[in-house]
């Protein structure tokens, strides 16, 4: 990101950042790239954020969507079409977007699961050095298959939220 880019952004000269100038911010401020898109995660009545054009939630709403930890904001359309074919098509069509992302929504978990599974193994090994008792061997060695159980169960379910022609 060039100091011209920072200065049009800082200035209003320009409005809006890429997505890859928002994590290059977030790095270079230290922080988390949702937490400069929604900086007040409050479930609160009044923290109201416009998520989508004409679509409000409150800002904790906003940043579980925007992580993936809950489906979007997308009005149902109340007009009925009028060529069945074409309905039941649009129908399909949701329905399978509809459980694309909900199985997205499981892989994050999965691999947030991992991460927190990393996380503790890792706390364990730096705590105790390489002096471990036999009944922390026996948890790092839980750990270790946890963390292959989950990458292979995230694995499979990867593979089949592809398409025909192996794409999601």
């Amino acid at each position: 990101m060039t100091r011209q880019t920072v200065a049009d952004l800082e200035s209003g000269r320009r409005r809006f950042v890429t997505t890859a100038e928002l994590l290059v911010l977030a790095a270079a401020l230290d922080t988390t790239p949702i937490a400069l898109m929604y900086p007040n995660p409050s479930d609160e009545p009044d923290n109201v954020v416009e998520v989508l054009p004409g679509i409000e939630a409150t800002g904790f709403q906003a940043a579980q969507w925007f992580s993936g930890s809950r489906m979007g904001f997308t009005e149902e359309d109340p007009e009925v079409e009028a060529d069945d074919d074409a309905a039941e098509s649009d129908r399909r069509r949701t329905a399978w977007v509809k459980a694309s992302a909900e199985l997205n929504i499981v892989l994050l978990r999965g691999w947030r699961q991992i991460d927190e599974l990393h996380r503790r193994r890792d706390q364990l090994k730096a705590s105790k050095g390489s002096r471990l008792k036999a009944e922390e061997l026996e948890l790092l060695d839980f750990y270790n298959n946890e963390i292959e159980s989950m990458r292979n169960l995230l694995q499979m379910s990867g593979d089949n939220s592809t398409g025909v022609d192996g794409h999601a």
